[in-house]
């Protein structure tokens, strides 16, 4: 009888094991589902909140923009305190002229060009730029011979197994590149982008000093640091016009490359801006960078990036 009771007593505390066990599984696999469904909340209302913000950009580089010959940091749209403010948060706000990096993409357009005695090759322009800036940085020359090829090779094998082209889509895809290593893709990566095109122009008036290298290789280091940093102190609030100065005689190499050419890709305008915008929500910070193209009709994206539960 004893022995009975005993055995009813113990499968009556494994049952009640049992149950505990199941209980807490399914409290657990509830919280779960709470946490889960919360943060899906908190992405879709980050998501709206972001693109709202998109919108407030857009809204602002056509106020400050309209009319204007030239683009600038001394406009409103360059401010760094931009936020937009709603009752469900606040997100902050900064635009960045697109026209101040080396478009990875213009190398598209590097194919040799015949010199006019049919000897040796003249380097395409944008391939001699992508070169100098590299030398700029402190690679050496036939190294940054090698990471021209190598970035022309990769857009060209691309470019031949698709109708429709190829480019490159962000600047991480050189880490792709064998001759880059880690310590170098650091110090190229602030200076290149990846836009969705093959043209190569740097707006001057938008340009600081931590494009030096950039704004030398695009004036074929025809002129030192010191120089440029005189010019860009000297810049007037709103911008320049245009670079006529730099034909006067203050500036006679300058002169030759603008004469020759060479210089065209310096400008006073532009129509490419990347917008990044941040929320937080509860415990959670989200990240939207956007690019944008500015035309004739209106502001464009054509690009979008979204980070979640970046913190």
């Amino acid at each position: 009888m004893n022995k009975q009771r005993g055995m009813a007593l113990l499968m009556v505390l494994l049952m009640m094991s049992v149950m505990t066990i199941i209980a807490v599984n399914i409290n657990s696999y509830w919280q779960r589902s709470l946490t889960r469904a919360q943060f899906q909340q908190d992405q879709l209302r980050a998501k709206w909140l972001l693109l709202g913000g998109e919108i407030y950009a857009k809204r602002q580089l056509q106020q400050a923009l309209d009319k204007q010959v030239s683009v600038s940091l001394g406009q409103a749209w360059a401010r760094e305190d931009m936020a937009m403010r709603t009752e469900e948060g606040e997100v902050s706000v900064r635009i960045v002229s697109a026209d101040v990096c080396f478009n990875l993409n213009a190398l598209a357009a590097s194919s040799p060009v015949d010199d006019a005695g049919g000897e040796k090759p003249k380097i395409a322009r944008e391939k001699r730029i992508f070169m100098l800036l590299l030398t700029n940085l402190g690679v050496d020359e036939p190294q940054a011979g090698a990471i021209a090829d190598a970035v022309i090779m990769k857009i060209s094998a691309q470019r031949g197994t698709s109708e429709t082209g190829y480019l490159i889509e962000d600047v991480s895809e050189l880490r792709e590149i064998g001759v880059i290593n880690p310590e170098l893709y650091l110090r190229i990566a602030p200076l290149v982008c990846a836009l969705p095109d093959n043209t190569l122009q740097i707006n001057l008036n938008t340009a600081t000093e931590r494009q030096l290298p950039l704004i030398r290789a695009m004036l074929l280091n025809a002129l030192g640091n010191e120089q440029l940093l005189a010019i860009i102190a000297g810049r007037p609030q709103l911008g320049w016009n245009s670079l006529d100065f730099l034909t006067t005689d203050n500036y006679p190499e300058l002169r030759k490359l603008k004469d020759g050419g060479l210089a065209d890709g310096l400008v006073t305008t532009g129509n490419r801006f990347t917008v990044e915008l941040r929320v937080k929500l509860d415990d959670g910070r989200y990240r939207l960078v956007s690019a944008l193209q500015r035309n004739s009709t209106g502001t464009k994206v054509i690009r979008r990036q979204f980070g979640w539960g970046e913190h």
